[in-house]
């Protein structure tokens, strides 16, 4: 090895090229870092960006499975409840249905007038009615005959209860349809 001598100086010459050398690698160096800096350093801020993004959308739709299979199940349900009320509306439409007859005997019976019992039957409907007076029953019946949804209507029987102090009617018509 060979031995090297600190304590001599070097001369001016070789102090100034050291001096320049240094300050050229150190301007080299700072200049390709700042280089490098200026071309990576908005790559990064994007890719950080871009990252944060994600997770912002990852936390969006993190229930979307949820979500989605909800909306398909009440898709499914208001298919369904379509469904059922076109048989329902279509029901409501239909000459068989007895919803009419029976809202026109309730319309037709007055105050003193109380419906113990409806049947009908294919063409054929009976009533029995508790009435307070005869002629209160005598014009429940005539407002029912007179109805276009019936064709007549004549009173069958005509009983006093003792227990409600009224008069149980019977009454046997016809249903047009």
């Amino acid at each position: 090895m060979k031995n090297i001598n600190f304590l001599t100086t070097l001369s001016i010459q070789q102090q100034y090229e050291i001096r320049r050398w240094y300050f050229c690698s150190l301007f080299l160096f700072v200049s390709t870092f700042f280089g490098i800096s200026c071309f990576i350093v908005p790559q990064l801020y994007q890719l950080y960006t871009l990252q944060k993004d994600i997770e912002t959308l990852k936390q969006k739709t993190k229930n979307y499975l949820e979500l989605t299979n909800k909306k398909d199940t009440l898709k499914k349900e208001n298919e369904l409840l379509q469904r059922r009320r076109t048989k329902i509306k279509n029901y409501t439409n239909q000459l068989s249905n007895p919803d009419g007859y029976f809202i026109s005997i309730i319309e037709a019976a007055a105050n003193d007038i109380k419906i113990e019992q409806v049947r009908k039957n294919q063409k054929d409907i009976e009533l029995i009615i508790l009435s307070s007076t005869p002629k209160a029953a005598m014009e429940f019946i005539e407002l029912l005959s007179n109805n276009k949804l019936f064709g007549f209507f004549k009173l069958t029987s005509l009983q006093q209860d003792a227990q409600a102090k009224k008069f149980r009617c019977i009454a046997k018509g016809a249903v047009d349809k």
